[in-house]
């Protein structure tokens, strides 16, 4: 089952998939973006007929902070492609999570890597930062869009609909036959739920190894479970 929308993959077509992105991610909770990021790969590879492995042509990283103390985290970061790329030239997808420059576009080591993205026009980069706030949002986009050519685009969380079709099928992949009642129980607790993928995919994790039949009353301990994960803050989450 896909993690992502019809309308987020029909806007990354052969077309345009090379273009630089920006995308702004929920603070909180998986929306599929790896599965985006691996989508972007794929498509980039086949626009640019590069024949190499995937895993070749596609790098995720977050940019290091500028306090960092580790010696030549920098020139490990921006060494990174080449070596993927076994030595050759990188033209693939370069994920780079950028959250830790917000608001400090000013910085210059996050000049740097705006000099390293003009420098090399061969790599296809895939931004990404986790705020849901406007302000900080517009202003990294306005500061990005004076160095480079690179659209916006923001992956939300999922409605409850979506987790539930998600989570359903997801089940259905083990347990072919659930009673009655599960779906829309389901469809009201995660309307209850503020959340991403991440949640739908511990409740099949728990139904899986809880040796799941299709009664709804495990389906309720699952989500008790998770309530309990969730509001304690236990760690889980898309980071």
């Amino acid at each position: 089952m896909n993690k992502l929308s019809s309308e987020l993959l029909n806007n990354c077509t052969l077309k345009n998939c090379c273009v630089d992105e920006l995308v702004i991610l929920p603070p909180e909770g998986d929306v599929g973006f790896e599965e985006y990021y691996d989508y972007k790969a794929e498509m980039i590879k086949d626009a640019k007929n590069i024949f190499s492995p995937a895993e070749e042509n596609k790098l995720m990283l977050a940019y290091p902070k500028s306090d960092s103390r580790e010696r030549y985290v920098f020139e490990k970061f921006f060494e990174s492609p080449n070596i993927v790329a076994r030595n050759r030239d990188f033209e693939g997808c370069f994920a780079i999570d950028i959250s830790a420059y917000i608001g400090k576009t000013d910085d210059e080591y996050f000049d740097k890597l705006m000099s390293y993205m003009h420098s090399n026009p061969n790599i296809v980069f895939l931004l990404f930062m986790y705020s849901d706030n406007k302000n900080e949002i517009e202003n990294m986009y306005s500061f990005l869009f004076r160095y480079d050519e690179i659209r916006m685009l923001s992956i939300p969380l999922p409605n409850a609909k979506a987790l539930t079709e998600y989570t359903v099928a997801c089940i259905k992949e083990f347990c072919p036959d659930t009673e009655d009642g599960v779906e829309e129980y389901l469809l009201k607790f995660f309307s209850d739920m503020e959340s991403g993928y991440d949640l739908a995919d511990y409740l099949v994790r728990y139904l899986k190894y809880a040796d799941f039949k299709g009664d709804l009353q495990t389906v309720k301990e699952a989500t008790d479970k998770a309530d309990d994960a969730w509001n304690t803050h236990t760690g889980f989450g898309y980071y």
